[in-house]
């Protein structure tokens, strides 16, 4: 191999590997693994919180998610049965229900995992101790793949 040969090979291999990079990330800098939080409201005239716990999250990997519930004078919505539902608007998926159980008084946490990059509903059926019901639906508008 020539002198040339070794200080120029290995600058074309990195240009390409940088090159490589920007196309696969689409230009964009990774943002900060903080937390997914939307908000809506509740059954009984109280607040929900929903959280993922990085945004965007990503696909096969395992992402906490919390739900809060609050009444509607903010006390913890405690004892509720809650079901969650993960689905893609866009197309026709598989059973997605992640368990959550009560972690605290009217926090309600799991663990999600998403199959597909793209947009998601998270979508919750509660039912209250007292006989009410409610249900909750929130968009998660990108799920990245891992």
């Amino acid at each position: 191999m020539t002198k040339v040969a070794r200080i120029v090979l290995p600058l074309l291999f990195g240009t390409a590997l940088a090159l490589g990079l920007v196309v696969l990330t689409g230009g964009r800098p990774e943002s900060p693994r903080e937390p997914l939080k939307l908000e809506a409201t509740g059954p009984a005239g109280g607040r929900a919180r929903f959280e993922l716990g990085v945004a965007p999250p990503r696909t096969m990997t395992p992402t906490s998610m919390q739900l809060e519930l609050t009444a509607g004078g903010g006390a913890p919505l405690t004892g509720a049965e809650v079901a969650c539902d993960l689905t893609m608007p866009a197309m026709p998926m598989p059973v997605n229900r992640p368990r959550l159980r009560e972690s605290r008084p009217g926090v309600y946490v799991g663990e999600a995992i998403f199959t597909m990059a793209g947009d998601w509903e998270a979508s919750f059926d509660i039912r209250l101790p007292g006989g009410g019901s409610g249900r909750l639906v929130f968009a998660i508008e990108e799920v990245r793949l891992r």
